[in-house]
């Protein structure tokens, strides 16, 4: 590849050349991680690119394959682990309930507009019966008699199946198919039962971690195999998860009827993925697995409770240094501390005690995501321990541009990183300085004359870059810090800005403590869209009715990050509730 500028012969590679360098090579790595050996013909290729396809958000999305038992077999349970733990045995409550009566939660009848009742059933023909033998050898299915299939309108409710194709390959080089149930025409009569979906960690709680010079992050991630398939959900939902799958009872080996004529349907008896319950129900077993195993539930990361105190303590503050935190997201466990040098035997201790738990309760570990080390992906985000900085991970968001120092986000770089942008009509900038000097916790705290503190000049030096380089686009900024500092720290930011703070609170929805932010508010079809949740006070911003299928934090933080917010000199506005 000649490289150097166009004209001037070879010579040293331009900072692009270098980046298009790099993106090949990382790219390179990722395809050939695994060591597998594939023969890219010009036909192989146009096979796997008719195979995909491109969603409206531009992700790849696997195009549904016909299953094929002998592609199938590899992506579900060993043999004795489907269906092996009753589900009810690790849920309380009103999801215990709903799980042992699911007549409670099919919706009434209002002539409410509904899919087709009964999905397709994508399976090669060959293979339908010695699958659906395998599913219910395998603990994953069982047989109902047409009598016991849930009925709607008239019409029996009937699920659909097909497969996407998984990353691994068979040793002939076709791709290993992931079971897919599609569970439209159940989901479209029932209920949802929420269980703990309020509960799910959020990456953005991790912001809040304050990490003291010399201290790195350490992250432990493990993950469960086929978890949904483990856990066996009450026979009686079986009526409710049947399959447009049937044979004859003379067809079944091992079922026993009156009548041979009899049609017998495959039904579902494990959690499955396709179930608008899913979610709420697997995050109810994942949390109390580990809570009935010993866990200490106030290390633990969820929105419903407040963070772990050592998250947002400082070391010199007497906090144990190397007390891990947890959480859990479905299938998921993941740890965090703060560590100094190589120090971690109490994280690793709490990832071994952890899958220690899930052995012992038959969980069944994958050997290929038990994750130890100072940097990694976590629900979407990247954890640098190393740099003290959390992110966007590359894999989800690859087109994110990371510097890592903002004292050398200079004019020039600023130009570099927009270069290839292309037209664009605002800049928004969002800043945050660490709260480790100003927070009023910490006694002996240096406000402003802080090291940490200095950061927000490096902010609004940035806010004026910006401002001179791009004098005609709408500028607008948004900066973020503890309300727990002084009142004297408060109006030095604020006169620095050019503008009054807001107090973010949600003391119920949202798990961490109230913030101050700078910034205007400024009316509009968004605002009105998501801030009508919220309610104004003074300098006060509450978090009121939020929306049932809105979780806390999503609809507090896009109100607050969604919005316009102004630039300097700009004036708050007086916002009512709306609804």
């Amino acid at each position: 590849m000649a490289l150097g500028r166009p004209g001037r012969g070879l010579g040293k590679p331009t900072a692009a050349q270098r980046d298009l360098l790099l993106s090949i090579e990382l790219s390179a790595q990722r395809l050939l991680k695994d060591d597998v050996q594939v023969d890219w013909t010009n036909a192989a290729i146009r096979e796997d690119f008719d195979k995909r396809s491109v969603s409206y958000t531009g992700e790849e999305v696997c195009k549904a394959e016909p299953l094929s038992l002998r592609r199938v077999i590899p992506g579900l349970p060993p043999e004795g682990h489907g269906g092996s733990i009753q589900a009810t045995d690790w849920v309380d409550g009103r999801t215990r309930t709903l799980l042992e009566h699911p007549e409670l939660c099919v919706t009434p009848d209002v002539g409410q507009e509904l899919p087709r009742l009964q999905g397709k059933i994508h399976v090669e023909p060959e293979d339908r019966m010695a699958l659906s033998l395998e599913l219910v050898r395998r603990g994953i299915c069982r047989w109902i008699p047409e009598n016991k299939v849930a009925k709607y309108r008239g019409e029996k409710v009937l699920n659909g199946m097909f497969g996407v194709p998984k990353s691994k390959l068979l040793p002939e080089g076709q791709t290993i198919l992931r079971l897919i149930m599609n569970l439209v025409p159940s989901n479209s009569i029932l209920r949802v039962i929420t269980g703990r979906v309020s509960a799910l960690p959020s990456i953005t709680q991790w912001l809040n971690v304050v990490v003291d010079e010399g201290e790195t992050i350490r992250i432990a991630q493990s993950d469960m195999a086929c978890a949904f398939y483990l856990f066996a959900m009450p026979e009686c939902w079986s009526s409710y998860l049947a399959f447009n799958l049937s044979f004859t009872a003379a067809e079944l080996p091992l079922v026993q009827s009156s009548d041979p004529r009899e049609r017998w349907y495959l039904a579902c008896r494990v959690l499955p993925m396709g179930w608008s319950s899913a979610v709420g129900v697997m995050q109810s077993i994942a949390e109390d697995v580990l809570l009935k195993g010993g866990f200490d539930p106030a290390g633990q990361v969820t929105k419903v409770v407040a963070l772990p105190p050592w998250i947002l303590a400082s070391a010199a503050e007497g906090q144990l240094q190397g007390k891990p935190w947890w959480q859990v997201y479905l299938d998921n466990f993941a740890a965090g501390a703060k560590v100094k040098s190589d120090e971690a035997g109490e994280l690793i201790r709490m990832q071994q005690d952890a899958e220690a738990i899930w052995q012992e309760t038959s969980i069944v570990v994958s050997p290929g995501k038990v994750v130890a080390a100072e940097s990694g992906v976590e629900l979407g985000a990247f954890v640098g321990g190393n740099g003290q900085w959390l992110g966007a991970s590359a894999e989800r968001w690859p087109e994110t541009v990371f510097h890592e120092d903002v004292r050398t986000l200079t004019k020039d770089v600023l130009l570099e990183l927009l270069k290839d942008v292309g037209d664009f009509e605002a800049v928004h900038l969002w800043a945050g300085f660490p709260c480790v000097d100003v927070s009023s916790v910490r006694a002996n705290r240096q406000n402003r004359s802080g090291p940490s503190s200095s950061l927000i000049h490096e902010a609004i030096r940035v806010f004026g870059d910006c401002a001179e380089l791009f004098p005609e686009k709408n500028f607008q900024f948004f900066v973020e810090n503890v309300a727990s500092m002084d009142n004297e720290v408060r109006d030095q930011i604020s006169g620095l800005l050019e503008v009054q703070p807001y107090r973010l609170w949600a003391p119920v929805a949202f798990a961490l403590p109230p913030a101050g932010f700078w910034g205007m508010l400024r009316t509009g079809e968004l605002f009105e869209l998501r801030l009508r949740h919220l309610l104004l006070k003074g300098p006060t911003l509450y978090a009121e009715a939020v929306p049932q299928k809105i979780s806390a934090n999503t609809a507090l933080w896009n109100a607050a990050f969604c919005v316009d917010v102004g630039g300097p000199r700009a004036q708050p506005v007086n916002i009512s509730r709306k609804g």
